[in-house]
């Protein structure tokens, strides 16, 4: 790889190819392009929080997000894949507030069923600005986010003492080292049919993040 096309790899911090009008189909980084879509994320909903109408303006942000993205030009430092996040960010925002409407029966079936249209239209991938159809993917998301978020509070009130829990715990504490042998490992290890090889990167990225904590454990005593 050459120094023009890594620094073009750090500048545009793409997770797939992106084929917009203006500054398309640049080198892409990988998975990396999390973090700086994530940063981006944060800052535009932190900059919207207080304003009178919050929800308003992050449904407009990440639906602008998404179209200028796709169709128009490729922001650097990963900045439309952050801004179509927003939505997303916004809506585990006011989860708190609305769980016990939210894990009512009616509600949670009406997710499920989100859920299963979204699956059906396609999915969708923040990194290239992909969706089968916007509206139902972005609901059916975020219900199973929902869905997903309800569900670990019940298993941690219930079965708090156990394995299951200590794991999730573990991997808590320990996913930015996860992440770290993940980006590693998919160079050795590309992605290929799924859900086999996806499982395989899951158990080997684990193991190995388990086995460098106690190495690094170890040093440290």
């Amino acid at each position: 790889m050459c120094i023009h096309e890594f620094i073009l790899q750090c500048v545009f911090a793409d997770g797939y190819i992106n084929n917009t009008l203006i500054m398309g189909n640049q080198p892409i980084i990988g998975i990396p392009w999390f973090l700086p879509a994530l940063f981006w994320c944060r800052m535009l909903y932190n900059s919207v929080d207080n304003s009178k109408y919050p929800v308003t303006l992050s449904i407009l942000i990440s639906v602008l997000s998404y179209v200028v993205g796709r169709y128009l030009i490729n922001l650097p430092f990963g900045f439309l894949e952050g801004g179509q996040a927003v939505v997303f960010y916004m809506a585990g925002f006011y989860y708190k507030s609305y769980k016990c409407y939210l894990q009512k029966k009616i509600v949670v079936f009406a997710m499920f069923l989100l859920w299963a249209i979204h699956y059906l239209v396609g999915g969708f991938s923040l990194a290239d600005f992909s969706y089968g159809f916007y509206p139902i993917n972005v609901l059916g998301a975020i219900s199973a986010c929902f869905i997903m978020l309800s569900y670990s509070s019940h298993y941690c009130t219930v079965y708090n003492d156990s394995l299951i829990m200590k794991f999730l715990i573990w991997c808590g504490i320990n996913s930015m080292t996860i992440f770290c042998v993940h980006s590693l490992w998919l160079d050795i290890c590309p992605f290929g049919l799924w859900p086999f090889v996806m499982c395989s990167h899951l158990i080997v990225c684990t193991l190995l993040a388990y086995f460098y904590s106690k190495v690094k454990s170890k040093k440290y005593e």
